[in-house]
Formats: C-alpha cells, structure tokens, sequence
C-alpha cells in the first residue's frame, strides 16, 4: 500500500500492512533499559528499578514492589526535596561505554534485531533531541547514545530496534503532586515540555495538546533521523487520539518505504491499536498461553530474574532458563526481544555476557532450528519436547529438553519409507519404525555415534525429521 507522510491512514489501511517476513524469520532481539535510574541501581520488587524516579519522592502504599525505595533514596541521598531525580543526571557518566564492544556482543549472541530504551519514564532522551534540553547528549554522559549505538548495530548487517516510553510519562508524577512544600517535580523550571519532569496538571487530567504535540515532535524526530526496523511503543499510547497515533502509524510506514525499508511496530498487550494492527507484544510475566497462535506475535523478558534495569542484589537467569523459554516462545511462532541491563558506567555484566555468548554458541549449532522457521501442527509433546518446521514444511525439528530417551514416539506424525531422522549437532543419523498407529518411533540409542552429551551449553538437543 502506498502512503505519504501527509495522508492520515484509516484503520482499514493500516490492518493492510503484512508482518515483514524478515520479521518472522529473527526470532531474537536484544535490547536494554540503561539510563540515568541506572546509578541508584536499586529495587525491592519486580520490576522497580527502572522506576526508581517515580518511586523515590514519597511512599506508595498501594504498589507493594515499591516498597522501601522512597525510604532507601532518603537514607543514601537525602530528602528529595534537596535531591531530586534531576540531580541523578550528572551523575551518569557512562564513562566505560564502548557501542563497538556492544554490538560484537550482540552479532556474537545470535540476535537479529537490536536497539535501545531511547526514552524511559523518566523523561530523559538518549539521542540528541532538539525538543528536549534535558538529553544525554548535553548533560550526563554527553554522548549521542541512539546515534552511536545505530551506526554501530547497522554496520554489523543488524536490524535496528528503538523502544520509547514516553506516553506514560505525562502521569509519572501525579501521586507526588500537591506535596507542600513542592518537590522539583513541580517546578517549572523543569517540569516543562522539554524538560526532565512533564508539565503539572491535575492527577488524572487528560494529555494536554501540548504535550501530545511534544510526543509528536519526538517521535517524528526517531523516524527522521533513524527510521528503525522496529519501532516498539509501551503503555498508555491508547491514551493518545485516534488521529494521532493513526498519523504516527502513517508516517512511520511513509518513512520507511522512501527508505526502501520494511518496518514492524508493536501493538502491547493488544491495546495500543485495534486488533491485527503491529504485532501482539506481552511481557514475559504476562506470558500465560500454551498455544500457537495464529498470528506473529512476541514478548520482552529480562535477562534478570526481575528487574528491567540493572540492579545489584538481583541475579541473572541460568542459561538453561533462558534457553528454554526463547525456544517455547519461537515454537509457538513468537520472537522474543530480550532485555539485558547495563551499570550506570557502560559496562555490561559479566554474568549477562555469559549468557548471550552461551546463547550465541548454542544458536551456531542448532540455529537452522529457530531462524526462519515456522510452528509445526503441534509444539509440543509433554514437558519434554517442542517442534518446529522449516518454511517449506519439508523438515521437522525436534527440541528436547535433557537426556534423549531410548524410544520416543510421535504418534501424530504419519510416517512414510522416505523420512530421514538425524541429530542436528552430529549429523548422525536416528532409526526409527512405525508404531502401531502409522506413526514414528524414533531410536535414540541404537548406535554408539549417536549419543550426545547434554552439557550446560547445550542443555536441549535437536533432531531432525526430513519427509
């Protein structure tokens, strides 16, 4: 379908635009929440760290996960009426940040998309935005952290991921409001459009035009200057006009068809757009469906056991964890975009390193089973075994978590003479015979050279059904 920057899309257009095949076919995206919350680094329940900002003014009875920030921000920095979350800028620093060594880490872990959290919620950009005076381009690390890490992934042959944030952030504050005296928060001095807190308004008071005109601006501003492969937007954007984000929409796609580009937007939770618009995003804890599902699809998980952004007390998943939840997510025909967490100073842990190199060699052997692949009929058989199929449905390929069996036998697979069974690391071919019901019975143990060892890099195995 053809557009233009300047036409506004109906709906109707819009559900026309397919899923990029290329899409797909990654299966594995990575990117990071890395930004000013960063330095505290501190969090008492899942997923707070990264909101440290909204948290740290004054308690939140009602939101138990927050507990202990406010409390923990008085005890290191003081009262918040001294130390606002705007005196945290000058202290990220990024001093160790190397994009180059990010990216050779991404193209090494096998992923095929990457990008960034370019604006969380706290209102503080990591491009150099000409709408937003507080940016990491001129306060903080003051680099251009968007640009360089763009360049970086692009020249690797990468697909570029940016993630924005920022709707939300019109009520990032409201709890804290009408606190006397005033925290920052209130003080136009920087809460402004352009500035490191939005405007005050009146808690629950609809976005202004004003401010949906600022998320506008930005917006266009990722579009214009780095047209992403992936444009993924979080919560609220449901908040914004029906004419607004049908524009967005528009001009995005505009854009990347000057560019001669094919782009995927998210559609969270199934809320930001009408149905069959973007693709269905959850987040991992969200993930509660054991089924295919019928369209394209994908979930954000962290590479930590619960925490978006970095924080100290809060250990990385075990590769085999990791592992086997990507290959669940892509045999129900999902992607999964992983989150790793930086420290304030650029670098990446040692621990998450592990696990994306892990990850990486385990995706050098059996990759042919994930990359540009499909669902099979089923995608699993007990708790054990997930499938997939090659594009053309001429392969099946079997994942199996643990020591193979002596037998394994796939009753809803009608067999024929023609059929062929190997392992996908050794090549080394499987016997196998017709069960009762026509079926396959795969022999894992038939021959000495067919063992293979299930070690901590390759703790699921993968056969393969050639029809």
């Amino acid at each position: 379908m053809k557009l233009n920057k300047t036409n506004i899309p109906t709906w109707d257009e819009l559900l026309a635009i397919p899923v990029p095949e290329w899409y797909r076919d990654s299966k594995l995206g990575i990117y990071m929440h890395w930004g000013v919350y960063s330095v505290p680094a501190f969090s008492t329940g899942r997923a707070s760290s990264d909101k440290y900002s909204m948290a740290m003014y004054t308690p939140l009875p009602n939101e138990k996960r927050f507990a202990g920030i406010h409390e923990y921000h008085l005890a290191q920095y003081g009262d918040p009426h001294k130390f606002g979350y705007k005196d945290f800028v000058p202290l990220w620093k990024a001093e160790k940040w190397d994009p180059d060594y990010w990216a050779d880490l991404f193209l090494e872990s096998g992923a095929q998309f990457v990008g960034i959290n370019a604006e969380h919620h706290d209102s503080f950009p990591l491009w150099n935005s000409q709408y937003s005076e507080w940016n990491a381009a001129r306060m903080g690390p003051k680099r251009d952290i968007v640009s360089e890490l763009e360049k970086c992934i692009r020249i690797r042959g990468l697909r570029l991921f940016i993630s924005l944030h920022n709707v939300r952030n019109w009520r990032w504050y409201e709890h804290a409001y009408g606190h006397r005296p005033p925290f920052d928060i209130e003080d136009k001095q920087y809460a402004k459009i352009g500035g490191i807190y939005p405007p005050p308004h009146h808690p629950g008071e609809n976005l202004s035009n004003e401010y949906v005109k600022f998320w506008r601006n930005k917006v266009r501003e990722i579009i214009d200057r780095f047209c992403p492969d992936y444009l993924w937007l979080d919560a609220c954007l449901n908040e914004l006009p029906d004419e607004v984000r049908r524009w967005f929409l528009g001009y995005y796609y505009s854009a990347a068809q000057m560019k001669n580009r094919e782009v995927i937007v998210n559609n969270k939770r199934g809320l930001q757009f009408p149905p069959g618009i973007g693709v269905y995003n959850l987040e991992g804890h969200e993930l509660e469906f054991d089924e295919i599902q019928d369209k394209p699809w994908d979930t954000d998980a962290q590479i930590l056991r619960s925490q978006w952004a970095y924080t100290a007390n809060d250990p990385v998943k075990s590769f085999s964890e990791l592992l086997e939840y990507f290959i669940n997510v892509v045999c129900m025909g999902g992607n999964l975009i992983l989150n790793i967490s930086p420290m304030a100073d650029g670098t990446i842990p040692e621990d998450q390193q592990d696990r994306l190199r892990r990850l990486g060699k385990w995706l050098a052997i059996f990759g042919e089973a994930v990359f540009e692949t499909r669902p099979w009929k089923i995608h699993r058989l007990g708790e054990s075994v997930r499938f997939t199929q090659s594009k053309d449905g001429r392969i099946i390929y079997g994942f199996h978590k643990g020591s193979f069996p002596q037998q394994l036998e796939l009753s809803m697979l009608p067999a024929n003479q023609n059929m062929k069974v190997d392992l996908l690391e050794n090549k080394c071919p499987l016997q196998w015979s017709l069960s009762e019901n026509g079926g396959m019975i795969i022999e894992f143990f038939n021959n000495t050279e067919s063992y293979v060892k299930i070690s901590e890099d390759t703790p699921i195995q993968v056969f393969r059904i050639t029809l």
